[in-house]
């Protein structure tokens, strides 16, 4: 044992190193900001973020309504006022085309609008509050051309008499600016701080780190009694294995049928992911109620049960029968338990789900919400949610209360019965004495024992409803299945046909996205679609990786239905570039080798994609290269090394089909160039179906289809589509929205 804790304590060593080098840069960034001469740590933080307005580089809306969410930028705002800064941010138009206007839902996320629709949203939540320092971190990242001309002129105006702090590429975003500083993005060594200043700020702790002392103490003398008693928790130790294996098991197969489920599924709020990471943290756990420790203990007391009749009948039935009368009444109150707390345990569990909800999205989008200055306002809604609960436990407590004082007055009302009746028998049958403390007492044991069994009716309770939810998810059907069913064929070409498409999200019943999209490509040929936001691009390519299945018509990919064709050997076929590229907590290598269908991926492949995707240079100049972590979501980067990312991964599992969904948009001119160089390079050979705003990207597709509220009102090549001067020669032209 002292071996073992000597080995435990080395970790913390490379811990302490670790943090004085983190705290180096900590302290300095402490020293290193002022606003108007005063020291910014002297300022009230919630005053500070009041005077803040943030347009951020990834939208991020919560899940209400427009209006709601333009209303988190200043509490108290009238209608009018988030109407006049939705103007402002060009976001007015696009809402009133919405059934429900200013009260539409915008999903988890923002996940029911377009990335340009997301991105106005944002604007006009920051210009709602008339901030004093203004902070556009690519603000018009997302936008098409005509969209980004006036929501920069928009930008300009509301920059009067504002400080204001721009992060962007596009020249055009920046060149009125006052001051421009360039970062080289230099990931520099610091040294490290000492660790008796990391204890100075931790000073007003000490009675904790005294009292958490003495603990860690004690607890390190554990171990050796420990050693004492293993003996004796061998048994116990085998039922908690086989509870917390179970729980890994559930857990796994939870997790799994989860993923196994359609796209639609996940659009249901139920269904979001701060309810499903609850369901497994505490679901699968709670069903250890009915198994687990539980049946050691439950074993335990029918054996003891068993005995103690076997005992008691045998010396004398006559007054067994008595005692044995009140123990059924010790039974009831275990039964009555169940059956209310079950009820208990279903409300708590649906509360907890939304509690769960509340606090991901809070967290995981937790720079926003700061930024917002919305702190106190979540963790208000979030008390909120827990407040069901609470009151549940109160009821809960004095129901638990009185069935326990129920069952412990039924034993001393059995001990005075069986005590009056043994003395009769004792005096009028001649029974021994000596016989009749037997017999109670064996029995009053036995009615102990079925006391303690009872006392876990609340975690069974539980444990049932738990395993319902959990069953209910493993027993159902998802209408996208991702099994082994379904079509495959060697030689897969990349032909593409939407016939008569139309759809509409389950999430929103009302609103038709496509109306008939009718639109095909050849192999080897690139199909651009153009059009403004909201109109159904980014939702074709999703029937086309078969996300979601069309309402009518069919989606056809080499002549098969789509609905036909095997889902991973579809999805196998296709590399996708996403418009905000998602990266895995992990290393650049690791991210880029997720693309491939093939787990045997070598770094030289790995090199080979990056440079492809001109990402091998950036990568290079790291100090731990491929090995370098993302950090969570790529937070450790900026986006056009992202995007980077995102196109090598799509590039190493050498697809069939290509789909570039805005691949080029958050980069700057010069890496716009390199990268559009190399999608040219991997179109080669390729169908590819890209979305795009910039013109520069789409000319020399081989179909330009333009989109106007869910069909294709005209396509050609870029010279065909400029003769016949119509939407495209528009658009081209004046920049005029397409209607």
């Amino acid at each position: 044992m002292g071996a073992i804790n000597l080995g435990q304590a080395s970790p913390c060593l490379e811990a302490f190193a670790s943090g004085r080098a983190a705290a180096k840069s900590i302290f300095e960034t402490i020293d290193r900001v002022t606003i108007d001469g005063h020291d910014l740590r002297s300022l009230n933080i919630q005053w500070l973020r009041s005077l803040i307005g943030i347009v951020e580089q990834e939208p991020v809306l919560f899940a209400t309504t427009i209006a709601e969410n333009i209303r988190y930028g200043r509490p108290g705002v009238s209608i009018e006022e988030v109407i006049q800064a939705s103007k402002e941010a060009n976001a007015y138009n696009f809402i009133m085309d919405l059934p429900q206007n200013f009260d539409t839902l915008v999903g988890e996320g923002g996940g029911q609008m377009s990335g340009g629709q997301k991105q106005r949203i944002a604007i006009a939540r920051a210009l709602v509050r008339n901030p004093k320092i203004l902070l556009l971190d690519m603000a018009t990242s997302a936008l098409d051309n005509e969209s980004e001309a006036v929501v920069q002129e928009a930008l300009d105006k509301a920059r009067i008499g504002r400080t204001t702090i721009t992060i962007a590429h596009r020249l055009s975003t920046i060149c009125n600016a006052d001051v421009i500083k360039i970062d080289d993005d230099v990931k520099e060594m610091t040294e490290s701080a000492p660790v008796a200043r990391i204890l100075k700020y931790n000073q007003p702790e000490w009675p904790y780190m005294l009292t958490g002392s003495l603990a860690a103490g004690i607890n390190g003398s554990v171990n050796p009694i420990y050693a004492l008693l293993f003996s004796q928790i061998i048994g116990g130790f085998a039922f908690a294995k086989s509870g917390e294996l179970l729980t890994r098991r559930l857990r796994k197969i939870g997790f799994q049928a989860m993923l196994r489920q359609e796209i639609g599924w996940f659009d249901d709020p139920n269904n979001s992911p701060g309810a499903l990471t609850t369901r497994l943290a505490t679901d699968a756990s709670m069903v250890q109620g009915a198994t687990g420790s539980q049946i050691g203990m439950i074993v335990n007391s029918l054996t003891n049960i068993g005995a103690s009749f076997i005992i008691a009948y045998y010396f004398s039935w006559k007054l067994s029968l008595v005692v044995t009368c009140f123990l059924p009444l010790i039974g009831l109150s275990g039964v009555i338990q169940a059956k209310m707390l079950t009820g208990f345990a279903n409300e708590d569990k649906k509360a907890m789900e939304v509690a769960g909800q509340v606090s991901s999205e809070a967290m995981a989008n937790i720079r926003t919400v700061a930024g917002l200055a919305k702190e106190k306002q979540f963790v208000a809604l979030y008390e909120q949610q827990l407040d069901a609960p609470y009151k549940a436990a109160k009821k809960k407590a004095n129901i638990y209360a009185i069935c326990f004082a129920f069952a412990q007055c039924v034993i001393f009302m059995a001990y005075a019965a069986s005590f009056r009746y043994g003395g009769y028998l004792v005096h009028f049958e001649g029974l021994h004495y000596v016989v009749v403390f037997r017999v109670i007492t064996a029995l009053v044991i036995s009615g102990t024992a079925l006391g303690r069994a009872s006392s876990f009716t609340p975690d069974y309770a539980k444990a049932k409803i738990a395993a319902a939810q959990f069953f209910k998810l493993l027993d159902r059907v998802p209408k996208i299945s991702s099994s082994q069913e379904g079509r495959r064929w060697d030689n897969f070409n990349g032909r593409i046909e939407f016939k008569n498409c139309r759809f509409t999200y389950p999430s929103r019943p009302n609103i038709q996205v496509l109306r008939g999209l009718e639109v095909e490509v050849s192999p080897g040929q690139t199909l651009a679609f153009v059009g403004s936001s909201g109109c159904g691009k980014s939702t074709s390519v999703q029937l086309l990786e078969r996300f979601y299945d069309p309402d009518q018509g069919q989606v056809l990919i080499d002549g098969h239905p789509s609905h036909e064709i095997n889902v991973p050997f579809l999805r196998s076929q296709i590399g996708i570039v996403s418009q905000e590229p998602v990266l895995f907590d992990c290393t650049i290598a690791e991210n880029i080798q997720y693309g491939a269908n093939s787990q045997s991926i070598t770094l030289e492949e790995v090199i080979e994609a990056s440079k492809k995707a001109y990402l091998h240079d950036f990568v290079i100049s790291l100090p731990d290269g491929y090995e370098t972590q993302v950090g969570a979501q790529g937070s450790q980067l900026s986006r056009g090394q992202k995007q980077r990312i995102a196109i090598a991964r799509a590039i190493i599992r050498n697809p069939k089909i290509l789909l570039l969904d805005e691949a080029t948009s958050a980069l700057d001119t010069e890496s716009e160039k390199t990268v559009q160089a190399a999608l040219d390079e991997a179109r080669c050979g390729r169908t590819c179906i890209v979305i795009a705003h910039r013109l520069s990207t789409i000319q020399n597709a081989d179909i330009i289809a333009v989109m106007s509220q869910g069909i294709v009102i005209e396509n050609g090549t870029h010279e065909e589509l400029m003769t016949k001067k119509g939407a495209y020669h528009k658009l081209v032209t004046t920049g005029a929205p397409i209607s």
